[in-house]
């Protein structure tokens, strides 16, 4: 986190982020990151699906902010939480940090983003639907793969 932060490190690591881009962090999220409700899980692409390590949220956002997403300027309010797929070509899972209401959304990679209606990006009203979501893939791609690897031996 040092590369980073350098000795601008506050109490707690996600201050200093919330400060660069100017909005805090909604109560809920700061929960979900803390509990990690995926750190147990065996299967790697949870550790993408949600990031927990705050050097890691904070590179992401960062670069996106700077660099933009699909040719467009990446919206300041939206704070990205974790990949949606390949990292190399990523869509994006991400919450509006203007919004009362932490609604989880998911880019789409090589379509642009209207930040004044997002509502077809909409990929969990809550985190607690989107965990289950992610869960549900999960299970439902791991199963695929057995089955697969099943009928050709």
């Amino acid at each position: 986190m040092e590369a980073i932060w350098g000795k601008m490190m506050t109490s707690e690591p996600y201050e200093k982020l919330e400060q660069v881009i100017g909005y805090d962090f909604p109560k809920e999220y700061l929960d979900v990151v803390a509990r990690n409700p995926f750190k147990d899980s065996k299967d790697p692409r949870f550790k993408t699906d949600l990031l927990t390590s705050w050097n890691d949220i904070a590179t992401i956002n960062l670069k996106v902010r700077k660099e933009g997403y699909n040719s467009q300027e990446w919206p300041s309010h939206f704070f990205i939480i974790g990949y949606a797929g390949d990292i190399d070509e990523p869509d994006y899972f991400f919450i509006n940090l203007k919004s009362k209401r932490t609604i989880i959304f998911k880019t789409e990679w090589g379509k642009i983003i209207n930040p004044k209606n997002v509502t077809k990006l909409v990929f969990g009203d809550n985190f607690d639907s989107w965990i289950s979501t992610m869960i549900s893939i999960r299970k439902v791609t791991l199963k695929a793969y057995l089955d697969k690897s099943l009928n050709i031996m």
